[in-house]
């Protein structure tokens, strides 16, 4: 979270047991409130699998005695999704029922489950086929100067009038620190780039930070050539 330093006052807490880590909440402070960091995209309490219940709820009252005993009004908390957790996780989802807490919102996610073999829409296919004709190809790369600069900002301005979250020296910086955990997949017509996304990858997903095409991506099919190739 080093790189969004300069943008929030970190205030990530740490909860310990007899003198041992047991639990960590990545945050920051905003007037006066505990916020799950927004530096990050998902958040909650980060304990070890093998916690119990009642160790869990140990944990979260340790932090909320925190907060009280520090005057802050709020502690505002960002679900992690079930799909990134290695075990079963809605310790903190049935603790929030319990204290009656204030649901702030609800988010949604597009997933496929790979191990279910998922079969490819007729638009894909159809798409796929036209990329196929055009003579694309998909290429894993290790820099994102080209599909920063020539696909994503620019679409990004032209279309919603902003910027990636991350600049490029920001996600260029991630990937020096996490090189198998952040990948970059172009897509070329004539070794000119014409699509491209941007993966985070973890142990059980593979989730697409950014992806976006030229003003040509459905004529020529280089979106769904790009998900044909990365799914299935």
């Amino acid at each position: 979270m080093d790189y969004h330093q300069d943008r929030f006052e970190d205030y990530s807490l740490m909860v310990y047991k007899d003198g041992k880590l047991v639990a960590l909440l990545p945050a920051n402070t905003s007037h006066k409130k505990i916020v799950s960091h927004q530096g990050l995209t998902y958040g909650g309490l980060i304990v070890s699998e093998s916690i119990k219940i009642k160790d869990f709820t140990s944990c979260l009252q340790a932090v909320l005695i925190h907060c009280e005993k520090e005057q802050f009004t709020h502690l505002q908390i960002k679900e992690l999704p079930s799909i990134y957790g290695s075990v079963p996780n809605e310790e903190l989802k049935y603790l929030m029922f319990i204290l009656e807490a204030n649901l702030m919102r609800r988010d949604t996610l597009s997933v496929l489950n790979l191990n279910q073999k998922p079969k490819p829409s007729k638009d894909r296919i159809a798409g796929n086929k036209r990329a196929e004709k055009h003579g694309l190809r998909v290429e894993e790369v290790d820099d994102f100067d080209t599909f920063w600069n020539t696909i994503l900002i620019p679409n990004l301005k032209a279309k919603h009038e902003t910027r990636p979250v991350h600049a490029l020296e920001e996600i260029t910086k991630l990937k020096v620190k996490f090189p198998k955990s952040i990948r970059q997949f172009n897509v070329y017509k004539d070794d000119k780039i014409v699509a491209g996304t941007t993966i985070f990858e973890t142990n059980n997903v593979a989730h697409s930070q950014y992806i976006s095409g030229n003003d040509d991506k459905n004529t020529i099919g280089s979106l769904d050539y790009l998900h044909t190739y990365l799914i299935f």
